[in-house]
């Protein structure tokens, strides 16, 4: 409810604040206008010589200021909402396999969604400049463009993380407990210990591993990270069985980057057991 006594307020102001306020060109309800009207009547204003004048708009108002505070929120809570829907869907979809790959995922993408929120922000005040422009003060018309212009710039992460929920929690839900199940920390080890092949490639999706052969089964990852004097130590080690027809290349050498790779196989009870060495040094 309005406590404000308008009538009093508007005495103080000049004939160009009252004409500004009157032409709903300050930041002031809309109820204030007949105040305005009704002050400058008394004042014998000309309107004609106040329209050929350049009109500023109010802004040091002290009750204007709290009148805009109250309609931003009305566009920041539109921008909170959708912050807020979309820290759900990404908290939904980056399950406890997704953060075992890929630590960062969820910081990162907190990161994108706070710059989204921030150009929906950005875009809804653009749009109130044109309808102001225009003269257009329905309030019903704001709030739903506000609403369009939010959803249409956070288009791709819905797109994005609705199909990562139905992939992850969905198409791909038995396969991923399965993984989740066979996970093991032993700081600075994480074990995954029996993965088929279609979990490994599970896994691949979310961190690049070495290539293996699809007759490949009994899969066991090693990996060994932390940090060192000299860098990051950097170990992964992947044990697997193939049928004994199937073709292994044993290697071994040094890449340019410092990264050692090697590659050996013995034949136990009438399959190859192959281990596969990756070492940064």
């Amino acid at each position: 409810m309005d406590t404000y006594n308008w009538e009093e307020i508007l005495k103080g102001k000049t004939s160009r604040e009252l004409y500004s306020i009157y032409k709903g060109l300050s930041d002031l309800p809309d109820s204030v206008i007949p105040f305005a009207k009704k002050e400058l009547e008394n004042r014998h204003s000309n309107a004609d010589h106040i329209n050929e004048t350049p009109i500023d708009r109010v802004y040091s108002f002290k009750p204007g200021c709290f009148v805009t505070i109250k309609k931003s929120f009305r566009y920041l809570f539109i921008a909170g909402l959708n912050l807020v829907i979309l820290t759900i869907m990404l908290a939904i979809w980056t399950d406890s396999v997704e953060m075992t790959f890929n630590s960062i995922i969820r910081l990162w993408n907190l990161f994108i969604l706070s710059c989204v929120s921030l150009f929906s922000l950005i875009g809804m005040r653009i749009m109130i400049s044109v309808l102001r422009k225009q003269k257009n003060k329905s309030l019903k018309k704001r709030i739903v463009l506000s609403v369009v212009i939010t959803v249409l710039i956070s288009s791709f992460q819905y797109y994005k993380y609705t199909g990562k929920i139905i992939e992850n929690r969905i198409l791909n839900r038995e396969i991923r407990q399965s993984i989740e199940e066979k996970i093991n920390y032993q700081t600075p080890y994480l074990y995954v210990n029996n993965l088929t092949y279609i979990e490994y490639l599970e896994i691949c999706k979310l961190r690049k591993f070495q290539k293996l052969p699809e007759t490949s089964d009994g899969i066991c990852l090693e990996i060994y990270e932390e940090p060192g004097p000299l860098g990051q130590d950097f170990r992964i080690k992947i044990n697997f069985v193939v049928p004994i027809s199937e073709k292994i290349e044993e290697f071994s050498g040094t890449d340019d980057h410092g990264c050692r790779r090697t590659q050996t196989f013995e034949i136990i009870d009438g399959e190859k057991h192959v281990e596969y060495n990756y070492v940064i040094i």
